[in-house]
Order: structure tokens, then C-alpha cells, then sequence
């Protein structure tokens, strides 16, 4: 991941972190704390509005009573009704005037016949401890009137309003300020408690049965004076009241407001202090990765001096070349970009010269086929490799470890490894040359063994067998048995000893037959069920060949039956052309897994491998080693034309 976008994900993250925490803050500490606060302020405010209505009601009602009880008073003085109720009627706006006697019996109405008999009849029932009361009522046409009746001495004079005309426009106005709120006359009526006044969402008819509040609580409020509530109104939404009574009536005002709209407030600010703390949040993490930029930029310029020194100073050469493309966009040629001091004086050229040659221009730049397709697949795909390859220019040997440092670039870290192939190749030449001796000694004591030892036990034998036949006694021809068992045995041992240094056969009966008796041998001795798949056109071999392959067979076999645990092994033995092709398979355990490659099996073998790894390499051949839980092939390839050789140059040991 690019530093830069490393260092915007990490204050980014910090600032997550950092909003996550503020957040929480604001939501569960800051907001519920003014909320709190909101709504112990909104009792205040409220309690102001239903005062300002209560007043105005309060007055409203006074009057109505004292018109009440004043013409009672002149109606008990003899006063004339009928110019009385008109009288009152037209100076204060009533709808209608009526007498009603103890019975509740209409005696006399003057004004409107909206409200009917049945209605005045039962308010003026209704006991009640003053002589003179107010309250709302329904006629049968479910009109809203309010009634105000006084006692005299025969009857009840009721006084009959239009709330429409009176009442309701005092709580038509609503707080400008307020989106929510307004205040409403409640009565209570048995036990609802009723609205009095048209509600301000929808239009209900008045003194609705719907209760706006419980009537409990209209009831305290009527007997305590005033009470904040906070209640589900008949929108479904939470709100707060205050409830404030009106004296001499069984009405309260219910000033409220909804519960979001006093929390407003809150939630703004909580809002304004959010975005606040997210803009200087923001303008700290905007400071904080400048800075980390800078920083970084501060060690990126470091590390590119220190990059530059290590580019001109480092014995590791550095070859950059750009791809050449044809019109179809395929790679057709490559050119130098740069090169570091190293790498000129591998080549024996000046680095400020060499920008922009070709492969025609320099011997550096002309590879072999396989090395051009191999650097052009590095430019093309982003990977890399690694390979050794030969100078002919400058007689060398260079370690390569290619890359590509931008799409079409191929950039080459070169490594001398001249002095390395030279003791590599010493190594080898002195390792073939250990061997052929060793073969030779074998070849030796095995001829010694055969024709001196294994002639001297067989002379033995003959004249233990005279003494036997000459012997009289039965003690003496027991001896003489046990001596010739011991020597048959000796000269059995001296004779398989003798064969597995060298087998004599091989250099009369060739190779096939040579490895059809070692493997019936060793079956014999091992028990491991070994079979010999040996192609026809094999033929005679060089007896350098023969001796070498013979070895490589011996030696797997020999590890077969040391290592494998394997119950079975088989040899087979082709030729394709001119090159003879070995394989030793067995079903044993195989090698561990970490070693199951051929480089690292090579690298982790012990001396037997490597003594085969030896003379495939001194016959110029190839060594494969496949295994897995299910057993070991080895594999060898050799061409039949091979000559030993003691040494070779240095332009074509190992080239690739």
C-alpha cells in the first residue's frame, strides 16, 4: 500500500475513532442533560400561557355569574321577566333568556330555541352547593352552549351563550413562536373529562366524549389549583401540559406542547455542536496527515540519498532497460535506461554513455533466446527470477536477480560469481576424480580378492577335502566337515565382497546382465521384491558408462533398502536416442516434505545422492528426484556418448 494512502487510512481511522467517541458523548451525556433541562423550562412557559387564558376566562366568567345573580335578585324583587330577559339579552349578548320553576319546567323564554327544554331542565337539577353556576352543555342537536343559572324564590333564571361568540376565540391564538403548542378548556362531565373547545388538529365537534386527558387528573387540577403533566395525546404523540383551573367552574385550561418540539431546542444544538466538533475534527486530522506527510516525505527523501550512495557505490552491479515494442505492442527489442558504476566497470564502459543502446549497439545486451524471453516475461508481467549467466565479453560469470520496477522495465541486480563457478567447478573435477579412482581401487581389490584370496580358499577346500576322504576316525572327519563349512562360507563372503566392489561380469557380459544378477542378489539378501525392466536395444556401452550407471543403480537401491521402509523397488533402463535414461522407484515413505524438490532434496542429501549427483554430473546428465507419502522416483538421463572429463572451460560449465 502506497505511504500516502496508508497515512490518510490511519487518520481517517483515528478520526472515526475520535467522531465514534464525541458522538457518544453528545447522544448519551450532552443531549439527555439539555434535554432535561428543555423540559423543566417548558412548565414555566407553559404555565405563563394557560395563566394569560385562565385570566381571561376567569373574568369572562365572573361576569356571566354576576349577570346571573343580579337579575335572580330582581326577579325576587318583583321585577318585570319578560323586559328583564330582553333587556339582558340585548345589552350583553346572550342568545337566549329563561325562567325555569322548581320543576324545571320552561315558564318563559326569550331569544333562540336552539337549546331545548330537555337540556335546561336537567342543568337546573343538577345540585349544586352555590346560587348561581356556570357550564358548558350539548343540546339534542349536539350543539355546544354555555348555561349560567341563578336561584330566586321561584325558580331559575338561565342565561344561554354561544361559546362560538365568547369563549373559543380566546384560545383560537397560538403562540407565534410555538409549532405545537395550544391550550384547550376541559370540563369535567361525571366521570370524562370532556373538551370543550374545537381542537387545533382536525375538527372534532366540541365537548367531545374523546378524553384529552384523564379525568383524574382534571379532577386534582380542579381541587389543587394547577399540575404539569406528561401524557400520549390523542395524536399518539408525547406531550407536555400544564392544568390550571377556572374558580367557580368545573373547567381547567390545558396548555401543552408536543415533547419533540420542546427538545428541539436541544437537539439543534446538540446538532450545531456536533457539526462543530466534526469540522475541527476534521481540520485536526487534515493538520495531522500533513504533518505525517511531511514527516514522511522528510524520510523519503532520506532513504532516496541513501538509495542514490547505495547505487553508486555498491559492488552489486544495476542494469534498467525499457522494452522496445513493435506496432502490435509486442516486445521486439530493449534498450538501456540506466546503469550504475558497477555494472560499467563489469562491462568496461562508461555509464553515461550507454542510455539508450540496443541490443545491437552493445555485446552486453545480446542474449541468448531463452534469457531475452525469460527478462521480457519479467517486464511484461511485474514477477521476477533469478539465473546465472555467461559474459562472453568480459569472460565472466554473473548471478542475475531480475525484476521490474515499472511495466516494460526490466531491472537487472548482477552479481560476479566468477571465482564461485571456478571453485564449484574444482570441487567437481576433484569429486570425479575421487571417483574413478575409487572405482579403480574397487576394480582392484575386487580382482585381488578374486584371484588371490578366493584362489587360496578353493585350494584350501580341495585338501580339506583330501584330509576328509584320508581321516579314519569319525572325531577327525567331523572337524574336517566344520573346517570346509567355514571355508565355503569365507570364500562365499570374499566372493559376493568381491562382486559388489566390482562385479567381474561387467566386463564380459556387459551391463543389463551385470544388474539382473546385483538385483537378484540383493532381493536375496533384503527381501525387497526388485524387478529389472531393461529395454532390448540398450546395447554395449562405453565401460566408463557401464561402471557409472551400474554405481547409480547400486547406490539407490543401497538407499532403498536403508531409508525406504519399502517392500518393493523397480529398476528400469531405456534408451530415446542417444540418451540413456535410468529410473529407481520404490513404495517407501518418501523423503520428509520440505524436501520433496529437487534442490532441496540435492541440497539435504547425504553421501549417497550426492555421490550420484556426482557422477550424473561427470557423465554430463540430468537428476530428477520426485516423492511423496507414496514413494521416491529417481530419475536419470544421460547421453551414451558422454566421455569422462577431469575439466572443462569456464564459458560452458553449467551454462544454461
Amino acid at each position: 500500500m502506497p505511504d500516502a494512502r496508508r497515512d490518510l487510512l490511519f487518520v481517517a481511522l483515528i478520526l472515526l475513532l475520535v467522531d465514534a467517541v464525541a458522538a457518544a458523548l453528545l447522544i448519551d451525556v450532552y443531549f439527555p442533560a439539555r434535554r432535561d433541562e428543555a423540559l423543566a423550562r417548558a412548565p414555566a412557559q407553559l404555565s405563563l400561557l394557560a395563566r394569560d387564558r385562565q385570566n381571561a376566562l376567569a373574568g369572562w366568567v365572573a361576569e356571566r355569574l354576576a349577570d346571573a345573580k343580579l337579575a335572580a335578585s330582581l326577579l325576587s324583587a318583583n321585577a318585570a321577566a319578560p323586559d328583564l330577559l330582553d333587556h339582558y339579552i340585548h345589552s350583553y349578548g346572550y342568545e337566549s333568556a329563561l325562567i325555569v320553576d322548581h320543576a324545571g319546567t320552561v315558564v318563559l323564554r326569550r331569544g333562540g330555541n336552539d337549546t331545548d327544554a330537555a337540556t335546561i331542565a336537567e342543568f337546573v337539577r343538577r345540585p349544586l352547593e352555590s346560587d348561581a353556576w356556570i357550564d358548558f352543555r350539548r343540546t339534542a342537536a349536539r350543539k355546544p352552549k354555555i348555561l349560567t343559572a341563578a336561584r330566586f324564590a321561584n325558580g331559575f333564571i338561565v342565561f344561554v351563550t354561544n361559546p362560538y361568540d365568547y369563549v373559543y376565540p380566546l384560545f383560537s391564538t397560538v403562540d407565534a413562536a410555538s409549532r405545537t403548542g395550544e391550550t384547550n378548556l376541559i370540563g369535567l362531565d361525571g366521570q370524562w373529562a370532556v373538551g370543550l373547545t374545537p381542537y387545533r388538529y382536525g375538527a372534532p365537534p366540541p365537548m367531545t366524549a374523546r378524553a384529552p386527558m384523564p379525568s383524574r387528573t382534571a379532577a386534582q387540577a380542579l381541587a389543587r389549583g394547577e399540575r404539569t403533566i406528561r401524557m400520549i395525546d390523542r395524536r399518539g404523540m408525547p406531550v407536555i401540559g400544564v392544568v390550571k383551573s377556572i374558580p367557580h367552574t368545573p373547567w381547567v385550561v390545558f396548555a401543552k406542547m408536543d415533547e419533540d418540539e420542546v427538545i428541539d431546542g436541544a437537539a439543534g444544538e446538540t446538532a450545531r455542536l456536533g457539526q462543530l466538533f466534526a469540522l475541527v475534527s476534521v481540520m485536526l486530522a487534515v493538520t495531522a496527515f500533513a504533518i505525517l506527510r511531511s514527516r514522511r516525505m522528510h524520510k523519503m527523501r532520506a532513504a532516496e540519498g541513501q538509495l542514490a550512495r547505495l547505487y553508486e557505490n555498491t559492488t552489486t552491479g544495476v542494469l534498467v532497460m525499457q522494452l522496445v515494442l513493435d506496432e502490435k505492442g509486442l516486445p521486439h527489442d530493449h534498450q538501456v535506461v540506466d546503469m550504475n558504476p558497477a555494472a560499467a566497470r563489469f562491462f568496461g564502459v562508461t555509464a553515461g554513455d550507454e542510455a539508450g543502446k540496443r541490443s545491437a549497439d552493445a555485446p552486453y545486451l545480446q542474449w541468448p533466446p531463452g534469457i531475452r524471453a525469460r527478462n521480457y516475461k519479467v517486464a511484461l508481467t511485474g514477477g521476477a527470477d533469478e539465473y546465472e549467466q555467461y559474459d562472453a565479453a568480459s569472460n565472466r560469470w554473473y548471478e542475475i536477480r531480475a525484476f521490474s520496477p515499472l511495466r516494460g522495465q526490466v531491472a537487472q541486480l548482477l552479481t560476479d560469481v566468477t571465482q564461485r563457478r571456478k571453485s564449484e567447478e574444482a570441487v567437481r573435477n576433484l569429486s570425479a576424480r575421487v571417483l574413478r579412482v575409487q572405482d579403480e581401487t574397487q576394480r582392484r581389490i575386487a580382482r585381488e580378492l578374486h584371484e588371490t584370496v578366493a584362489q587360496s580358499l578353493a585350494g584350501l577346500r580341495m585338501n580339506l577335502g583330501m584330509i576328509e576322504q584320508a581321516a579314519g576316525g569319525d572325531g577327525q572327519t567331523e572337524i574336517v566337515e566344520e573346517s570346509l563349512t567355514i571355508v565355503d562360507h569365507a570364500l562365499s563372503e570374499v566372493r559376493t565382497v568381491s562382486y559388489l566392489l566390482h562385479p567381474p561380469m561387467i566386463d564380459d557380459a556387459g551391463l543389463i546382465t551385470s544388474l539382473q544378477w546385483y538385483v537378484e542378489g540383493l532381493q536375496q539378501r533384503s527381501g525387497i521384491a526388485t524387478t529389472l525392466d531393461a529395454a532390448e536395444d540398450v546395447g554395449p556401452l562405453p565401460s566408463h558408462l557401464e561402471t557409472a550407471v551400474f554405481r547409480i543403480v547400486q547406490e539407490s537401491l543401497t538407499n532403498v533398502q536403508r531409508h525406504s521402509g519399502s517392500t518393493s523397488a523397480r529398476v528400469a533402463v531405456r534408451r530415446t536416442g542417444d540418451v540413456l535414461s535410468i529410473e529407481i522407484a520404490d513404495e517407501g515413505r518418501g523423503l520428509p516434505a520440505a524436501l520433496r524438490d529437487d534442490r532441496s532434496a540435492l541440497l539435504a542429501a547425504g553421501v549417497g545422492i550426492a555421490g550420484i549427483n556426482e557422477r550424473v554430473h561427470e557423465l554430463r546428465g540430468t537428476l530428477h528426484i520426485q516423492s511423496s507419502e507414496k514413494g521416491t522416483i529417481l530419475t536419470v538421463s544421460v547421453p551414451m556418448t558422454a566421455e569422462p572429463h577431469a575439466g572443462e572451460s569456464l564459458a560452458t560449465a553449467g551454462n544454461p
